[in-house]
């Protein structure tokens, strides 16, 4: 007699492997209400971990077989010999690769058991190396084309998946120069084994990354008080980038340069309101 086929097609080992989890949820649901609730909701977390753990390393072992993850800390080393922040950059792309379409735990294992190393080779305290990851593991979450949290805000704006994502992403792109500010300035984790609490450096870079942001999210938008012309936006870029260069004549330099030009766009808003009045 022929033997029966064991092969699934893959539409329907998901329809399986999703029943077989709705199970688990009701019966742990059923537990909740019968008066065991917070011991199964408990065990139901520690489940939902452990199975998000062993997608990690199920996913590690096929990259593995690949010999990505060996390539990538290949060209993260030789890209670290020229430049720390090309290293970064390049170690950034990655860990937002790596972590679309994945959910937070498993992205932020993946990425950093595969980049890790690199980071450490840096000098970089290893507290910063791990929220480096962790920042664009979760940032991976707006970032096109998968962006799987804009499927959830095209839900409930009523609009397409990819378009909230493109318009999420342009607006949480200043965001992205945030880890690199702690790379480079590990007191703003407010841990003491990396940065301290030393009050004045606090400050001082809360400051210039609040005004870096201003001007970053002004130039992205091209409007701040006043519609900004090229030349402006341009401007707005290299002061950001200015803004977070460690040496303190350079940084502040471009602190009274920023503040003179946001106060020179507020003063032209006022000329043109007045002239319509």
């Amino acid at each position: 007699m022929p033997q029966p086929s064991l092969r699934l097609e893959g539409r329907t080992l998901f329809m399986l492997q999703s029943q077989v989890l709705d199970g688990q949820q009701q019966s742990h649901g059923c537990a909740y209400n019968n008066g065991r609730g917070r011991e199964s909701k408990r065990e139901f977390t520690e489940e939902k971990s452990t199975n998000l753990v062993e997608m990690s390393c199920k996913f590690l072992c096929v990259l593995s077989g690949t010999g990505l993850p060996v390539k990538l800390a290949i060209l993260v080393d030789s890209v670290m010999q020229q430049s720390l922040l090309m290293a970064l950059i390049v170690t950034g792309l990655a860990a937002l690769v790596f972590s679309m379409g994945m959910p937070t735990l498993p992205a932020y294992l993946t990425i950093i058991l595969i980049l890790g190393p690199s980071l450490l080779k840096l000098g970089m305290p290893l507290l910063v190396a791990h929220m480096f990851v962790f920042y664009f593991g979760v940032a991976s979450a707006i970032t096109p084309p998968v962006c799987i949290a804009a499927y959830a805000a095209a839900a409930i704006a009523g609009a397409g998946p990819l378009h909230i994502g493109f318009a999420a992403f342009r607006i949480g792109l200043a965001l992205f120069i945030v880890p690199f500010a702690f790379a480079y300035y590990p007191e703003l984790l407010l841990v003491e084994e990396v940065g301290g609490y030393e009050l004045l450096p606090l400050l001082s870079i809360c400051v210039r990354l609040a005004l870096a942001l201003w001007l970053l999210n002004s130039a992205f938008s091209r409007y701040d008080a006043t519609p900004l012309k090229i030349p402006e936006v341009l401007l707005r870029f290299a002061l950001t980038v200015l803004l977070l260069v460690i040496w303190p004549s350079v940084h502040w330099a471009a602190f009274a340069v920023a503040l003179v030009l946001i106060r020179f766009n507020q003063l032209r808003f006022r000329q043109a309101v007045a002239v319509t009045i």
